[in-house]
């Protein structure tokens, strides 16, 4: 009997849906963003860029930041899927000074799907 394959970064997927543990879910959503830079993007489907987008929705920002860097590797395959919501993220976290870090993962993940972002413009960088 043969067992089917599951898809590359499925249960890490599920694990950053479903873990009770914040700390297993930051370190599942830093896997995924390694595992899209390990594997060809012929070997993720449409599938697994749709769940990996959905994350984004997760209201924890170390988990925003995984996967925007997961997104991010997968490059314009993942525009349709995550760049609406990451700009949103970025129009989000943009100006505090506390998700500096964050809003640097998203404008690089936004490239790298081929999305022009507009420089920040805090109500501080108007003096």
């Amino acid at each position: 009997m043969q067992v089917a394959e599951e898809e590359p970064g499925t249960e890490a997927i599920a694990m950053v849906r479903t873990s009770d543990s914040r700390l297993v879910r930051e370190k599942e959503a830093m896997h995924l963003a390694y595992l899209t830079g390990w594997l060809g993007l012929e070997q993720i489907d449409d599938g697994t860029i749709t769940g990996l987008a959905a994350l984004l929705d997760v209201p924890d920002q170390a988990v925003r930041d995984g996967v925007a860097g997961a997104l991010g590797g997968l490059g314009r395959r993942a525009k349709a899927s995550a760049g609406p919501k990451l700009q949103q993220l970025l129009a989000e976290v943009d100006c505090q000074s506390a998700n500096a870090d964050s809003a640097e993962i998203i404008r690089r993940a936004l490239g790298r799907m081929g999305i022009k972002t507009i420089p920040k413009s805090c109500a501080t960088d108007r003096n």
